[in-house]
C-alpha cells in the first residue's frame, strides 16, 4: 500500500476515521486496560525526513549510537546513551536500533514461554514496563540540562524478535516511513524499505539511511515455521531498490539491517546482495550477537555488533555500541563510542 490516502481518494478526518477503523480489526488499537500498555502506545506516522536541531551538530557533523537486540532491555538501553553523553559531553538526538527491540506493546498476547524467549527475563524493567507507566521516561527524561538526561529518539528496524503481525501491518498502512509507537516520540519504528533523509542546518549535502528489516526464514526454519512474518518484505525491499536506481547519484550513506553479510555470525547471503545493490558507505546489522567487521565490499564496510546484553548498565567497549558519524558533506563512517 505504497499511498492508500491517494489510492482511496480520502482526506483529512475520512483517512483518520479509516486508520482507526483498520487499527481497530486488527486488535492494534483500544484493547481493554488490563493489557498494560494502552496508556503510552499510540501509532503516528512521522514522514521520511529527520530534522535534527543545530545544536547537537558538533565538529562539523551528527554523531549516532547505533545498538542492536536490545531484547526489551530498555533501561540498560537509555542508560548506555547517557553514559556516553557523560563521557562524550555531548548529547544525542537520535539512535538507531538495528532490530530486536522487542517491540511487544500488548503483552496479553505472549504467552510465559514466549516472554522468557522474547525479553530473556528481562520483562521487568524493560519494554513491558515503560508501556506500563511514565517511571521510565520520567527518569531518564528529566529535562534538566545535564548530560544523564536524554533527549534521544531511538529509531529501530525490524528483527525476528519483534511482534511481527504488527510491524508487517504498519508496513502495509505507512509504507517506507518512520512511525512512532509510544506517546512521547520515544520509540520509532522505521518500516521495511525506508528511505529516510537527515536534515539539518548548515548541510552542504543531505544524508539517506536505507533500512531493511527482518531475515531469510531458511536461515531460521522453526521460528519461521511459527512465525512467517518474521522474514524479509521483499515488495519493500524491492521498492527501496527501485527508488534508488532512479537516483543512484544520491544513494543512501547508510544501510541499517537486522540480519548480517553470510560470512557474519547467522548471516545469509541475500543481504550480501542487498547490500550490492545498495552500495551504501556504511552497513550495520545485529542479530548474531557476536561483534564483526569492518567487512569490506566495494564501497560499503559492514560492521555487526554484539546485543546489547541483560545489565542495567551495558559495557560501552565491549562491541554493544557504535558510533555513527555524519559529517557535514554527507560522508559516513564509524568511530569509536
Amino acid at each position: 500500500m505504497r499511498d492508500a490516502r491517494s489510492h482511496l481518494n480520502l482526506k483529512g478526518g475520512h483517512w483518520l476515521v479509516l486508520q482507526v477503523f483498520v487499527l481497530l480489526s486488527l486488535n492494534v488499537i483500544g484493547a481493554p486496560a488490563e493489557d498494560g500498555c494502552s496508556k503510552l502506545f499510540t501509532i503516528s506516522p512521522q514522514g521520511k525526513e529527520i530534522s535534527v536541531p543545530p545544536q547537537y551538530i558538533l565538529d562539523g557533523g551528527l554523531q549516532i549510537p547505533v545498538v542492536s537486540d536490545v531484547h526489551g532491555n530498555l533501561e540498560g538501553l537509555f542508560r548506555a546513551v547517557a553514559d556516553l553523553q557523560v563521557r562524550n559531553k555531548r548529547r544525542y538526538p537520535i539512535v538507531f536500533i538495528t532490530g530486536d527491540l522487542a517491540f511487544y506493546p500488548y503483552l496479553n498476547r505472549l504467552t510465559p514461554e514466549q516472554m522468557a524467549r522474547e525479553f530473556l527475563g528481562q520483562n521487568d524493567f524493560g519494554v513491558p514496563q515503560y508501556f506500563e507507566t511514565d517511571q521510565m521516561y520520567r527518569r531518564f527524561y528529566s529535562g534538566d540540562q545535564s548530560f544523564r538526561s536524554l533527549v534521544a529518539k531511538f529509531y529501530f528496524v525490524r528483527g525476528n524478535h519483534d511482534d511481527t503481525n504488527l510491524l508487517r501491518k504498519l508496513n502495509e498502512l505507512h509504507s517506507r516511513e518512520v512511525v512512532g509507537l509510544d506517546t512521547h516520540g520515544v520509540l520509532n519504528y522505521l518500516t521495511d524499505g525506508s528511505l529516510i533523509r537527515l536534515k539539518w542546518e548548515g548541510q552542504t549535502k543531505s544524508v539517506q539511511i536505507a533500512s531493511y528489516g527482518g531475515i531469510s526464514g531458511e536461515s531460521r526454519p522453526k521460528a519461521f515455521a511459527r512465525e512467517p512474518g518474521l522474514a524479509f518484505d521483499e515488495d519493500a525491499g524491492i521498492e527501496l531498490l527501485t527508488e534508488i536506481s532512479k537516483n543512484p547519484e544520491d544513494r543512501p550513506a547508510v544501510l541499517l539491517t537486522h540480519q548480517g553479510l553470510e560470512n557474519m555470525p547467522s548471516g545469509h547471503s541475500a543481504i550480501d546482495a542487498f547490500c550490492e545493490l545498495v552500495a551504501p558507505q556504511v552497513h550495520i546489522c545485529g542479530h548474531g550477537h557476536r561483534e564483526a567487521g569492518p567487512v569490506l565490499s566495494g564501497p560499503t564496510r559492514s560492521y555487526e555488533l554484539r546485543d546489547l546484553g541483560r545489565d542495567r548498565r551495558p559495557n560501552l567497549d565491549e562491541g554493544r555500541v557504535l558510533m555513527l558519524n555524519i559529517r557535514q558533506d554527507g560522508r559516513a563512517e564509524v568511530v569509536k563510542p
